[in-house]
């Protein structure tokens, strides 16, 4: 919701460190830049609804414009990324299994998730109603492994930090919708020890 997301964008695609994934305000974006030219689709009512919830209610109309200033290259690169990016990932640090994921493991974490996989068809873009991305869902707990989600701010939960049990923990500290009060809540999975900045 800042003024530069493209540019963390693409520092992000450059750094080969970082793996993205994706969330609801991600997915909105990218329904919008990789159809934008697409007259069949944006005569869609489909189309209109996610573009009006990116541009009028999630604040996307600056980085469509810096996007539509992008050159044609870099747009193409911008939208291949995203579109390889996954939605759910299992990962395994000190021999402790998490799942990650933006709001909700529809598949109870069984398996990775990518952004193809959830593709419908021609006039539907994407799914962007997908619980993955949407539902907010407090304390779930899979069986073997810790869910590590956002998309619901803490401050839903009377927090302003990382709120979790010994199965969850949710990571949206508010930064991008709390003004001066939010911030960025980052957890090491080495020694599940919380930074604020």
């Amino acid at each position: 919701k800042g003024p530069d997301k493209l540019d963390v964008l693409k520092k992000i695609m450059k750094d080969n460190r970082i793996t993205l994934l994706l969330g609801n305000h991600d997915l909105m974006m990218l329904a919008v830049i990789d159809n934008i030219d697409n007259e069949y689709i944006n005569n869609t009512y489909y189309y209109e609804s996610v573009y009006n919830n990116w541009i009028k209610y999630n604040h996307g109309h600056k980085t469509l414009n810096a996007f539509l200033r992008m050159e044609e290259k870099e747009r193409k690169e911008l939208i291949n990324y995203l579109k390889n990016c996954p939605i759910l990932l299992n990962i395994e640090v000190d021999n402790k299994k998490y799942v990650l994921v933006h709001a909700y493991p529809e598949n109870m974490g069984e398996k990775d998730i990518y952004l193809d996989e959830l593709k419908i068809d021609n006039t539907d873009i994407y799914d962007w109603t997908s619980d993955y991305l949407w539902h907010r869902e407090a304390y779930l707990h899979l069986e073997d492994k810790i869910l590590l989600t956002g998309h619901t701010p803490v401050a839903y939960y009377g927090s302003l930090d990382i709120v979790h049990d010994d199965k969850w923990y949710d990571l949206d500290c508010g930064l991008a919708n709390l003004q001066e009060e939010g911030k960025l809540g980052v957890l090491c999975l080495n020694d599940l020890k919380e930074y604020y900045f």
